[in-house]
């Protein structure tokens, strides 16, 4: 009897019930940075704060408290007035002819852009390769030892335990998008909106389709059962949510400004990480006659791999459609002296850091290579043997 694999479509259903919850619970906890950042001078808009109180009041009376939504609107209409920019204004500064694109900082430029996302993109498929966001058999034996609580999990900044450790292509996946972050933060707070605002969001919303579908593809394991905490369990995981978490605020927190791709990304980029969160807790079980009898099974890691790269090459191509461009948008262009160095200095330290695995790569391909001649030419010798002896 071959082994199988059988699906209980109702527990998933449930699973995904679940993973649901966890976004009603992340979108609350996201509205913190929404109502931080309403009080920069650019979003300004402090009656944010006050229609978040009025919500939890009308939640908490069971909907018996209404409150008073003209006077809100008014509110909001006096708000917009004191901001320090019109929306007129933020179009012609990020948009058209009127947007001095040359003077985007080299930083988003593509050559710095493309450097970033050749690093991600290692370091996104070696961890869903690998599965290293997934907590290790010694980590599950220290949390067992230590009765820690499964709902809630901080992390482990003493840890040596493979998967709390980060390594330097993470790091590096990580920091390009919170240095524009930061960025984009300085300039709401500055009241300074233009070309680069854009580009430093479009940033983020790269940021997004690499953190998101890395932290959901990362930790299965076969033999190990679906992880209904609410947290991490790993510092590797940790990272990846938690740098996803500050994207996702300020990616929403400016929805329907004119420099934040509303119209041409937020709806694509959402809809493929939601496609992400179905297809990443989809689980059977291997039933065979031999010792495990049953085993929890995950799709396969190349599967895994495939569904990212494929979710990249649609977010870039929609991109190239929607704005034009599958970089950020700036005056540089890729042969500029600056953005071909940080290019090549990327695949450099890639290649440098990586020099075990690219030459056991192709220490592979060349004894398959060296099998397959070895194969096709003992063909030949068989075939021309038997047509020897077929003229004799």
């Amino acid at each position: 009897m071959k082994k199988r694999i059988v699906y209980d479509w109702g527990s998933l259903f449930m699973l995904w019930a679940l993973q649901g919850l966890k976004v009603v619970y992340t979108s609350s906890a996201l509205c913190f940075i929404w109502l931080f950042l309403s009080l920069t001078p650019v979003l300004w808009s402090p009656s944010n704060w006050l229609s978040w109180l009025m919500m939890m009041a009308m939640a908490g009376s069971e909907m018996t408290y209404l409150p008073d939504y003209e006077w809100m609107d008014d509110v909001a209409k006096d708000e917009a007035s004191r901001r320090c920019m019109t929306y007129e204004a933020k179009v012609n500064a990020t948009q058209g002819p009127t947007a001095a694109v040359e003077e985007v900082s080299g930083w988003y430029g593509p050559g710095a852009y493309l450097a970033w996302l050749l690093t991600a993109y290692v370091a996104a498929f070696s961890s869903i390769w690998h599965s290293k966001c997934a907590q290790s058999e010694q980590g599950r034996k220290r949390d067992l030892a230590e009765r820690r609580d499964d709902f809630f999990t901080l992390p482990r900044l003493d840890s040596q335990d493979p998967a709390d450790v980060l390594d330097g292509e993470m790091v590096a996946a990580l920091l390009y998008p919170m240095v524009a972050l930061m960025d984009v933060f300085a300039r709401l707070v500055r009241c300074k909106v233009d070309a680069q605002m854009s580009a430093a969001v479009f940033v983020l919303f790269s940021a997004l389709m690499v953190f998101g579908p890395t932290s959901r593809l990362s930790w299965q394991v076969d033999g190990e059962d679906y992880d209904l905490g609410m947290f991490p369990k790993t510092n590797r995981s940790w990272a990846w949510k938690l740098a996803g978490f500050l994207v996702h605020g300020f990616v929403i927190t400016l929805i329907g400004e004119p420099y934040a791709y509303t119209l041409e990304l937020v709806l694509p980029v959402y809809i493929m990480l939601f496609a992400v969160m179905l297809y990443a807790p989809i689980h059977g079980e291997r039933r065979g006659e031999k010792w495990p009898y049953t085993m929890t099974v995950y799709r396969p890691r190349a599967e895994r791999a495939a569904v990212f790269g494929v979710l990249q090459i649609i977010f870039l191509s929609v991109a190239a459609g929607k704005i034009g461009s599958p970089v950020p948008i700036t005056g540089a262009s890729l042969w500029d002296m600056d953005q071909i160095a940080g290019l090549v200095s990327a695949v450099a330290a890639l290649l440098f850091f990586r020099r075990y695995g690219v030459v056991s790569l192709v220490a592979e391909v060349r004894n398959r290579l060296s099998g397959f001649r070895q194969v096709v030419g003992d063909e030949s010798s068989i075939e021309l043997s038997i047509q020897g002896r077929g003229t004799a």
